[in-house]
């Protein structure tokens, strides 16, 4: 179980960091200023320019938004966590649900950008994410399917021994068969 838990550790590294990000970024949307995040744009920052386009429901729209995507990375790291599986296929698929949630969400943060609320800063705030969160989905999703169940070393050397068993008993009855016809007066 620590073994299996140690291979996974950069997926859940990277999980509980974007859960932990978004949950910021909720708390952010939700008009409390978020401690200690000093980045381009602040959580609240980002999350007030995001919600200025959307009018008074905004930042509300913003925050349960964040907050679905916080609950799916926290889900995200329990199920890799918790998977004691070699090939973790349903973390596979939660991780991606998760992360797809985050991009959409991160996308239409960056829209109102796009048409020119917020300026350059919070363009560049969700562009930086989105690669990030790219680069992310990519890393765990390498870790998760490089994890394979136990190979034979020589998956073919079953197949390799019935051949050549397939191959003696053949060449076998070829030989009895042979010397049966070159022995004279000899009949089956």
């Amino acid at each position: 179980m620590t073994r299996l838990i140690a291979a996974r550790m950069l997926s859940l590294l990277v999980t509980a960091y974007w859960a932990v990000f978004f949950a910021l970024l909720s708390l952010g949307a939700a008009g409390r200023q978020a401690p200690g995040a000093e980045v381009l744009l602040t959580p609240a920052e980002q999350v007030r320019l995001a919600a200025s386009a959307l009018g008074p429901a905004g930042p509300v729209v913003l925050a349960s938004a964040s907050a679905i995507v916080c609950a799916l990375f926290a889900w995200a790291f329990l199920t890799i966590l918790l998977d004691t599986r070699p090939r973790a296929n349903e973390a596979q698929q939660v991780v991606r649900q998760a992360l797809v949630a985050a991009l959409v969400l991160v996308m239409g943060m960056s829209l109102p950008a796009v048409f020119g609320v917020g300026g350059g800063a919070l363009f560049a705030n969700c562009a930086l994410q989105i690669v990030v969160l790219l680069a992310c989905h990519f890393a765990v999703q390498f870790e998760l399917r490089r994890r394979s169940p136990p190979q034979r070393p020589y998956p073919q050397s079953e197949e390799a021994a019935r051949l050549l068993a397939v191959g003696a008993a053949h060449n076998s009855l070829l030989n009895r068969l042979w010397k049966a016809q070159t022995r004279p007066g000899k009949v089956f």
